[in-house]
């Protein structure tokens, strides 16, 4: 869960990023394996390879959100 400070005053673009919110709810070792997965580029882990994952792992994100996750809040 955010911080509530976060929670208050994150995205003021109608809510915050869906994938971000996933990945702060995991455990710090299982959060860097993703965040490092998500950073390959997107030829050699699609979208939807991580939009599967999650469904997987029973998370419903949809793969625009994996989509803007990655052209906004990785760094390339």
């Amino acid at each position: 869960m955010p911080r509530l400070h976060d929670e208050l005053v994150g995205d003021t673009k109608g809510g915050a990023c869906k994938l971000c919110t996933y990945l702060h709810s995991l455990p710090p070792t299982e959060r860097a394996e993703w965040i490092a997965e998500i950073k390959l580029p997107k030829e050699a882990v699609s979208h939807t390879a991580i939009m599967v994952a999650l469904k997987r792992r029973g998370i419903s994100i949809e793969e625009a959100s994996v989509r803007r996750h990655r052209a906004n809040h990785v760094a390339s």
